[in-house]
């Protein structure tokens, strides 16, 4: 720690830290990278404050205790310290696996960069564009000017032009330009890809790097720039013209500050567009005579001699001035064009190139019976460009053309290559086609990444089509996508989700082309089934569910035809399609591929298949909190696991039951349920299974609740922050689960409402940047839950029954009709003895004698809930029940029979219970002794 410099977590200090590509702000409690909030909770966030004014020194266990947790130290376990300490390691964790977090039997220290810097606010969120074109954009610079003034006074702005006269390049260098004077800066959308209109909002969701978990995507999308204000590109728009024009009024619409530029072959026809028609590069209008100097003037020259000198050329003599100046008006003064023909200045030389051209051209035009028009000169260009290839280069350039997005050098060699190309003549090829302008080529993570520019691809691809191999360079391509899926698989149990989703979001547009071609009646319908399964992890990754739950019921059509038949593949397809249509909440679906996914896995006799499509239906019972059928799924894939003796299905299957007994009010089944499966975490094997979230958040939510039912309110919050921790590492939604059924309810109970509604903020925030619907909803359920505690809103349940049953116990309030038949009828018990207390204080309060004399209902009530909690052993609600009815005794003279059940209620407390349960008893029952 610098010299002088204030403890960070004092609030003294008014700046932030760098910690290498992490900024820390010690008074926001905030942990930032790249503009990105880290998901770490308090305690973590505090550690890390602690560890970092030590930077490079060990820090004793029991000093980061009394630091971070102050009086209640003492109460800490080691595992609650250690899980903190995991999180921080986890989030710190560099590419290359080195930790600036190292831990010992006795201490802890921060080995990593630090930087105190002036200033407290985080950056805001903000878009990412694609790096600036490393050439000079020629001849552009009032054009660029001009776009720029335009984009600053309108927010709907289309460049029109014919391809490959620069309108993505002229876009991308004004989102550049335009980006940083924008709070949430720039991003660019390559629609060019896509084929289907439907996957706009998703692609474009995630080119801003937003995942979302329902199937509406264009809701999300709304939904998340709604208070955005930034520049959005929509490049190559022409051929989902009306569907582009739909998103692009729908997001203007929507957003206040939002700016949408368009690029496209004709206008996009909506109200408030303002058209900016993109010029040809300036060119002369006589040739003869023309000196160096003057034709160095015109912007179509400069461009031909920037990219001629590439071939050696570097000078213009007057006596070349002419036909450079007639080259690049023949071709009508288009950037694309010209380039390709300087390009090929070093076969021909200048004098021979413009032969060329002129014979191309005019053929041409003779041709289409009509005089050369800007797109004609592009497909002359394309068309001679082409011609001039050598065999293995048209070859070369025409099996490009399967590639829908970037590549790589060894890519094209595994794709475009067979026996006539080896590895090394694969790649000379591609290195002599971007030499010559048909490939742009950009470095990313100093590793050469080609892609045909849009105009060049579509003309290849024809090509493509025609050649007697395409359908084994379609198969290679098929081949490749899978293989890099299966890397990225690997590659995600050690990459961050940021990190994964930036390196394997470019391969979506080859795995879609390659299924439409594989599901095609030409293609390979087994390898596309394959590639389907194979694409999974990828498309839960990017939230592509509603896309996929497409894909696979159109694998699943192809499946059933395949012969000799793939029950196995059938098998996993149903399962997918259980998991997609749980995540969409389409009930129908999923029932239907449960149904289907069961029986196929009965014939197989392989009761592991079981596991996926039960786990599916067992989370849309849950999380729409149908217990009895959530417990009977896992009753059911238990017994699935245990006759095929699969260990990972067995003590995953007591792992949800786990969860359904705590709800139904098995509070001590729950806790040796939850504890067994963590203690076989590790053992039996449980990291083989795909679970919604880690063991240790979904076991840690059951153990800290149930330790709070049965009076150990301490305990309980220990437990839910340490299950915080473990999901600073997990999935997005893990976090949501922990601080939404854990923490801030036992907050709640605990009468902490100032730091409940801290992290219910920080729940919000957390779901909203992530899109997590359900859990943005959840949130705010308990933002109400406070404000009406606090008496600044009506009480009002919401109408989910999760949250409903959970509600009343927030507020105090009586529960609803509804909610009350749903404990008679034994739906859900947890919740049972309050709503049976508070029942009887309604009945109080009302002095409503219909039902017989309201006192004596109301000690049926508390005796009632007494007894209920007394067997769920939910010591916390007896607490409450009991001092109901000692408050209803003593109102009636019976104070002696109060204190009795009282002080043999609060005997029962063991050292170290507490909370305001505890001191409320004790408090009541000082009152009656007096």
């Amino acid at each position: 720690m610098e010299a002088g410099q204030a403890k960070l977590g004092s609030g003294s200090f008014g700046g932030h830290v760098e910690l290498g590509a992490f900024r820390l702000f010690p008074n926001l409690r905030a942990l930032h990278k790249d503009g990105q909030r880290q998901p770490l909770n308090g305690r973590a966030i505090d550690l890390l404050l602690v560890l970092v004014e030590s930077a490079g020194q060990a820090v004793p266990r029991q000093q980061l205790l009394t630091r971070v947790w102050n009086d209640g130290a003492r109460s800490v376990t080691d595992q609650v310290l250690d899980g903190h300490l995991l999180a921080l390691h986890a989030c710190l964790r560099q590419h290359d696996g080195i930790s600036w977090i190292e831990t010992t039997a006795d201490s802890a220290r921060y080995t990593g960069p630090v930087r105190f810097e002036a200033g407290d606010q985080p950056p805001p969120w903000h878009a990412q564009l694609p790096a600036a074109p490393a050439r000079e954009l020629i001849g552009r610079d009032e054009v660029l000017a001009s776009l720029s003034a335009r984009l600053a006074q309108h927010r709907l702005l289309t460049l029109v032009g014919p391809a490959g006269i620069g309108k993505t390049s002229l876009a991308l260098a004004a989102a550049h330009a335009r980006g940083p004077a924008l709070p949430h800066g720039a991003c660019l959308v390559d629609l060019a890809p896509l084929e289907k209109p439907e996957r706009m909002a998703s692609a474009l969701l995630a080119t801003l790097g937003v995942p979302y978990a329902s199937g509406d995507a264009q809701h999300s999308l709304v939904s998340f720039l709604r208070d955005k204000s930034l520049l959005i590109v929509l490049d190559n728009c022409e051929h989902l013209i009306s569907e582009a024009a739909h998103l692009a009024e729908l997001l203007v619409q929507a957003a206040p500050g939002l700016t949408v530029l368009a690029t496209s072959r004709e206008p996009l026809r909506i109200h408030g567009e303002q058209l900016f028609r993109v010029p040809p590069l300036a060119l002369p209008a006589e040739v003869a005579d023309l000196s160096a100097a003057s034709a160095l003037r015109y912007d179509a020259v400069r461009l031909f001699m920037e990219r001629a000198r590439d071939t050696g050329l570097q000078t213009l003599v007057d006596a070349d001035a002419p036909a450079v100046a007639e080259t690049c008006l023949r071709l009508d003064g288009i950037p694309l064009a010209i380039e390709l023909a300087a390009a090929r200045l070093q076969e021909f030389g200048i004098q021979g190139l413009l032969r060329e051209i002129r014979e191309r051209v005019l053929r041409l035009a003779r041709s289409t019976g009509a005089r050369s028009d800007r797109q004609q000169a592009l497909s002359a260009a394309l068309d001679w460009s082409y011609r001039l290839l050598s065999a293995d280069e048209q070859t070369m350039l025409s099996r490009l053309a399967v590639f829908r997005g970037r590549f790589t050098l060894d890519a094209a060699a595994t794709v475009a290559g067979d026996d006539r190309f080896d590895s090394g003549t694969a790649h000379g090829l591609v290195a002599s086609l971007a030499a010559k302008s048909l490939l742009s080529v950009a470095l990313r993570d100093d590793v050469a990444h080609y892609r045909l520019f849009e105009a060049t691809r579509a003309y290849a691809y024809a090509k493509l089509l025609e050649d007697n191999d395409c359908r084994q360079v379609f198969q290679r391509h098929m081949d490749y996508c899978r293989q890099r899926l299966a890397v990225a698989d690997r590659d995600a149990g050690s990459c961050s989700l940021p990190d994964w989703r930036k390196r394997y979001l470019p391969l979506m547009d080859d795995v879609r082309s390659a299924l439409d071609w594989g599901l095609s009646p030409t293609g390979n319908r087994h390898d596309a089934v394959a590639l389907t399964i194979a694409a999974r992890l990828l498309a839960q990754r990017l939230a592509l569910h509603a896309e996929f739950l497409e894909r696979m019921e159109a694998a699943l059509e192809a499946v059933v035809q395949l012969d000799p038949p793939e029950p196995v593949m059938e098998l996993q397809l149903a399962s997918m399609l259980a998991t997609a249509a749980q995540q969409l909440g389409r009930a129908e679906d999923l029932d239907a591929a449960v149904d289907r996914a069961c029986l196929l896995a009965s014939k197989l006799g392989q009761a592991g298949h079981f596991f996926e499509p039960l786990l599916s239906r067992w989370v849309a019972s849950f999380s729409s909190a149908d217990y009895l059928t959530a417990l009977h799924t896992s009753q059911r894939m238990y017994a699935f696991g245990r006759s095929a003796q699969h260990d990972p299905t067995v003590v995953f299957a007591k792992r949800i039951e786990a969860q359904c007994r705590h709800f139904l009010g098995e509070h001590f089944a729950a806790q040796r349920l939850a504890g067994w499966a963590l203690a076989m975490r590790e053992t039996k094997g449980l990291d083989q299974l795909s679970a919604p979230v880690d063991i240790r958040c979904a076991m840690g939510i059951i153990q800290a609740r149930s330790a709070w039912m049965q009076g150990f309110p301490e305990r309980a919050l220990h437990l839910a922050e340490e299950a915080a921790g473990f999901a600073s590492d997990d999935r997005a939604y893990a976090l949501c689960q922990v601080l939404g059924l854990a923490l801030i309810p036992i907050l709640i109970w605990n009468d902490d409402d100032a730091t409940a509604r801290h992290l219910t903020d920080h729940l919000v925030a957390h779901a909203t940047r992530f899109q997590l619907a359900y859990w943005i909803s959840w949130g705010q359920t308990l933002q109400a839950a406070l404000r009406t505690r606090a008496g600044e809103i009506p009480y009002e349940e919401p109408t989910h029954p999760f949250l409903r049953d959970a509600f009343f116990t927030y507020c105090g309030h009586t529960p609803s009709p509804e909610t009350l038949a749903r404990i008679e009828r034994g739906k859900v018990g947890w919740c049972a003895p309050e709503a049976f207390r508070l029942q009887g204080e309604a009945v109080l309060r009302s002095g409503d004698d219909r039902q017989g004399d309201p006192q004596a209902v109301a000690a049926q009530w508390f005796r009632r809930a007494l007894a209920l909690a007394s067997r769920q052993s939910a010591n916390t609600w007896s607490l409450r029940a009991a001092c109901s009815l000692a408050r209803l005794q003593a109102a009636q003279g019976q104070a002696g029979e109060a204190r009795a059940s009282l002080s043999a209620l609060l005997a029962g407390c063991e050292d170290g219970q507490g909370g305001p349960d505890v001191q409320a008893a004790r408090a009541l029952l000082a009152t009656l002794a007096a």
